[in-house]
Formats: structure tokens, C-alpha cells, sequence
């Protein structure tokens, strides 16, 4: 086994390094004249790969397991012949059974049966010493890790047999051989043990080899869904907790555990366990605080674009989705997950839009964005410290002589009182990351909120600038330098574009109807604009040539239900059209022959 190094943990798993009696292949021993092979005498050794068939457990006369005692010093054994005393004999010169063991029927299997595969593969593991193939391919493990992933799949698989299951994993004739032994008592009801026959290590192992040799995480965790299913159907408890089911297990089976319980799990324990990544494990206890830190309270929007959630406003989509990111991978609840965002929202909001989230199509790509947003901002924090900056006062934030000033440089009317309260949210939730609508000049009415949200619709680049050219030098009156004014990830998860934070911001309102848009055309998720683009420029990516002639010159609908559909203004998609050297009808309804 060259330097095969076992963790004490694996010891207790480790039955396959001794066994108290041997198992053998009566066609090989009709061959080589009774020789006995070493590796009949390990325990994982159930199939004879020469001959294609199971190996026998016992002599076929006496019944009577071989090599079970160490042979008599006055005995001269015989190859091949039974040296087992016969039933009531004793002393040491007594007569031996004597029959012949090439004679032993056993089960032959076809060349390509699931039981054999499963020996090749531990064979080749023993030879190696390392298990490569199959959910071992993108991390190989030890040999004592496979052998404990055998035991805790194939003792917890035979503990509660699923006979249906297994006649489809192996065959009728195998589960028959089996019930056949089973109802002779050759062993107990206590899964793979010392005492088990060679056809119940056989079926356990070809439905351990099945999950095990699954090509990634995901396959491996849908063959194992039926096990988790059966289990509980009949009452017994399979969580996220106990799902083990043995000592010494590798790290790639506990990710297929967790991610065939993923439906089992409710939204939050599925992030804490991470079951929708490519390696689902159990939550580190202190992942939770230091994330948090570069996080904004309202997630940023680009990520929350393609969310659908029916009955849940933008604002609070954002919102629980950044408590989300903070649970990926972590111990924390739901309510110190939104403590530590500063407490923009609550559990019970939290929880009910997450649930809501959960019901949708999407539900499985948005956890896996999050996820990967989790681990990105673990790898590479985001530059702004969102945990100081939700401790800002704000409390002098866009004086009125400011305000005036930079809406006559941009050419926006500064309108009155409400407008500046309007500004002053917009740009407290740009500086922030917290809600606008939480801010100490917001109005709490839905009709403040719902002008709050149109606001970007009426701000152009040039006030962009001039307003995150304030917000500097605020921010440096504050002590905070070194640092950009507002941020989001270069490439943002399920994105694909890239996000400036130099243009004008989208409105939350035109960012949901974008997503509708999305959801009903046929664009790629990779010609989504970037967030903060403008113009002609920006409306070519959602709006491109084809789709503009298809429905304003072959389908001749007007200007305004294309801008409409595409959330553009009709004058906007008056300049496309222009662009794109396509005529404009003359207005008027169609004249009808």
C-alpha cells in the first residue's frame, strides 16, 4: 500500500486492513491449483475481475468461512480442499472437511456490471494509494478517505435498503442472492460489517460507486437524492447536522451530502451551507463580521437586475439579498446578519422575500450569484469600508448653495424644498450604501418614496460628476480619502457587463423595468448595458438594429410601445432609429384602402 498515511479519525472506517476470514474465487482456484490470492483476505475484496463474478464466502459443504483461524502446526493443508473441521469434531487430529472449494457456486456478473466497476475502482486506489476518478477528479483523495466514504454510504444504504433502488443499481438477480443470504442469517441487519456476505459488500459498494463516480458535485448529489428520500419517508432523521453518517469522510462527499439535502433546507441554512456552489461545506463561524464591512446595506443594483420577485419592491429586493451575501458560509442569523448592515431591514422582511426569491424559476441562479458575490468579496474586498461610512453624520449633506450650484452647471432646475430633500436622500444612498428613504430628510409616504425613486430619471452625467465631485471632497472632510465616492464589483456575478459608477444611475423603477424587458425578449443576459451608461451608446446594447426593424417597420408598432417595452423614451428611440438610418413614419394613423 506504499506510505499510505491514515487519519486517526478514518481508523474506526478502516475495517477493509484486516478481516477475521477470507472470501475466494473458485474459478481461480481451479486454475492456479488452489492457490490463495493475497487480496481475497481484504475486507473491500468482493469480485473476482478475471472471472466476472462474485467471490464465494463459505465452503459450499460445511459452510464454513475460510482462513478464519490460523491452521493447525500439525495440520499439512491441502490447496484448494476445505481445512475447516467437521461439525463436532475436536482435538487437533480430527478429521477436515475436505471438499473441494473450486466447486463453490458464485453469482457471475456481466463484464460491465456497476459491482465490478466499484472493485476496479478501489483496486486502483489500493495500487495507488489515492482515489482520483469520479467526484476525486478536482481533488484526490487519500485511500482512507474513499474507504470511509464507502462505509458511511454503503452502511447507511444497507441499514435501511431500498430494494427498488438497488434492483435498478444492480440487478434482480443480485438483490435476490442477496435476500436469499440475508434470510439465511449469513449476517445481521446492521449494514456492511465483518460479518456481511460478499453480495451485500457488493450491492453496498455498487451504490456508494454509483454517487462516488458521478463526474462533479451536482450529478453525485442527484444519485443520492433517493437515499436522503427514502430515509426520511420513513421517519428518520436526515439534516444538515447528521448527514455524515460516518467518521473520517472527505470533503467531497460532505459537498454531495449538502447539496442533495439542498431542498430539504430552508433559504438561509442552503446559503450557510453554500449547496447551489460547486463545493457546498459547512459554514465558518466567523465569516460573517469582516464581509459585512464592505458591503452596502442596499445591494448594488446591477446584481439584483435579473431577480424576480413578484410583490417585493426593488428596494427591499436589494436589501435582503445583501443580509443573503452576509449568510453565505456563515453561523450568523438572520437578524445579526441585518444588525451588522445596520439594520436597513429585519429578519421577518429578510426572511419573507428570500421565501418569495425561493419560489421563483430563477431561484437557483440568484443563490448561486450571491454565493459567488460571497466568495468575491472574500478573495478581494470591495474599496470602501460601507461599515464607516453607515456611521457618517450627514447631518449638513448638500447645502442649499451647493445644490443650486451644481444644478445650474448641469442645466437641472433645482425646483424647490422637496426636490433638494429628494437630492440629499439620493446622494446620502449613493455615499452610504443605506436606503435613501431611511435618510433624516426622507418623508415616510409613498409618495415621497415613489418621487425618490423617479429621481434619477431626471438627472444627466453632468450632474453625476459635479454631485460625486462634492461628495469627495465631503468624504475627505470626514476623514475618509482613498476611497471612490460610490463602487460596485468590475464583473458582477450572472452579469457579464462591466459597472462604471460615472454616468447616471438608473432609477430603481427603470431597472425593474429593464429586467422585464430581459424577461421577455430574447436578449442575452452578456448585451445588458452597464448601469450607469447613457445615450444613443447605451440604448444600442438593450435596443440593437435587428429588433428595432422587426417591430417598427415589419410589425409597425409606434415609437412610444417600443420605448415602452425596452424602457426608453420615445424620443430616445427616435434617435436610434436615426442612428440606424431607419426612416421615421409620418405621424397620423395608417391610412387603410
Amino acid at each position: 500500500l506504499g506510505s499510505l498515511e491514515i487519519p486517526l479519525e478514518s481508523v474506526e472506517s478502516m475495517l477493509w486492513l484486516g478481516r477475521r476470514r477470507s472470501r475466494f474465487c473458485p474459478s481461480c482456484l481451479a486454475e492456479n491449483g488452489g492457490r490463495w490470492m493475497l487480496a481475497w483476505r481484504m475486507r473491500w475484496s468482493f469480485a473476482c475481475l478475471r472471472h466476472n463474478c462474485l467471490l464465494a464466502d463459505s465452503c459450499p459443504a460445511c459452510r464454513s468461512p475460510q482462513r478464519a483461524v490460523p491452521a493447525s502446526v500439525a495440520l499439512i493443508p491441502v490447496p484448494g480442499l476445505c481445512a475447516h473441521k467437521l461439525i463436532g469434531c475436536h482435538g487437533r487430529g480430527v478429521t477436515r472437511c475436505g471438499t473441494e472449494l473450486a466447486v463453490a457456486p458464485s453469482l457471475p456478473l456481466a463484464h460491465d456490471h456497476p459491482i465490478l466497476t466499484t472493485q476496479q475502482m478501489i483496486n486502483a486506489a489500493v495500487f495507488t494509494g489515492i482515489a482520483r476518478t469520479g467526484i476525486y477528479g478536482r481533488a484526490p483523495a487519500p485511500l482512507s478517505a474513499l474507504i470511509a466514504d464507502l462505509c458511511a454510504l454503503g452502511g447507511r444504504i444497507m441499514r435501511y435498503p431500498n430494494l427498488d433502488e438497488l434492483r435498478q443499481l444492480t440487478s434482480e438477480a443480485v438483490v435476490a442472492e442477496f435476500l436469499a443470504a440475508r434470510k439465511e442469517a449469513m449476517f445481521g441487519n446492521r449494514g456492511v460489517t465483518a460479518d456481511s456476505s460478499a453480495v451485500a459488500s457488493g450491492i453496498a459498494t455498487a451504490a456508494a460507486g454509483s454517487i462516488l463516480g458521478a463526474a462533479n458535485t451536482a450529478e453525485a448529489a442527484g444519485r443520492m437524492r433517493w437515499l436522503i428520500a427514502f430515509n426520511r419517508h420513513n421517519g428518520r432523521s436526515v439534516s444538515a447536522t447528521n448527514i455524515g453518517w460516518g467518521r473520517g469522510i472527505s470533503a467531497a462527499l460532505r459537498s454531495v451530502q449538502l447539496s442533495a439535502l439542498s431542498s430539504y433546507l430552508s433559504v438561509s441554512d442552503q446559503l450557510r451551507y453554500r449547496t447551489h456552489s460547486t463545493t457546498p461545506r459547512r459554514p465558518h463561524p466567523r465569516s460573517a463580521a469582516e464581509r459585512a464591512r464592505w458591503l452596502p446595506s442596499l445591494l448594488w443594483p446591477a446584481v439584483c437586475l435579473n431577480v424576480r420577485c413578484d410583490g417585493v419592491g426593488f428596494g427591499q429586493v436589494r436589501s435582503a439579498l445583501a443580509v443573503a451575501v452576509v449568510l453565505v458560509g456563515s453561523r450568523i442569523t438572520l437578524s445579526a446578519a441585518a444588525e451588522l448592515l445596520g439594520a436597513a431591514t429585519n429578519a421577518r422582511a429578510v426572511s419573507r422575500v428570500l421565501q418569495r426569491v425561493g419560489l421563483s424559476d430563477s431561484a437557483r441562479g440568484v443563490w448561486r450569484t450571491v454565493e459567488e458575490l460571497a466568495d468575491q468579496l472574500d478573495a478581494d474586498r470591495s474599496p470602501i469600508d460601507y461599515a464607516r461610512r453607515r456611521t457618517l453624520s450627514c447631518g449638513d449633506l448638500l447645502p442649499e448653495s451647493v445644490w443650486i450650484e451644481i444644478c445650474l452647471s448641469s442645466g437641472i432646475s433645482p425646483g424647490r424644498a422637496l426636490r433638494l430633500a429628494l437630492a440629499r436622500c439620493w446622494l446620502y444612498e449613493r455615499i452610504t450604501g443605506f436606503p435613501g428613504s431611511q435618510a433624516r430628510w426622507a418623508v415616510d409616504s409613498p409618495e415621497f418614496r415613489s418621487k425618490l425613486a423617479d429621481l434619477p430619471e431626471l438627472l444627466n452625467s453632468e450632474f453625476i460628476s459635479a454631485a460625486d465631485c462634492y461628495a469627495g471632497h465631503f468624504l475627505a472632510e470626514q476623514a475618509i480619502v482613498g476611497e471612490p465616492v460610490a463602487w460596485a464589483p468590475a464583473m458582477l456575478p450572472e452579469c457579464g457587463a462591466p459597472v462604471a459608477v460615472g454616468g447616471p444611475v438608473r432609477s430603481h423603477r427603470a431597472e425593474v423595468n429593464l429586467s422585464r424587458v430581459l424577461r421577455e425578449s430574447s436578449l442575452a443576459a452578456g448585451s445588458v448595458p452597464p448601469a450607469t451608461s447613457s445615450g444613443v451608446c447605451a440604448a444600442r446594447r438593450i435596443l440593437p438594429r435587428e429588433s428595432l426593424e422587426v417591430l417598427y417597420v415589419e410589425q409597425r408598432k409606434s415609437l412610444a410601445h417600443i420605448g415602452s417595452r425596452y424602457g426608453l423614451s420615445r424620443q430616445m428611440v427616435t434617435q436610434l432609429a436615426h442612428s440606424y438610418g431607419i426612416a421615421i413614419r409620418a405621424s397620423g394613423r395608417p391610412h387603410l384602402d
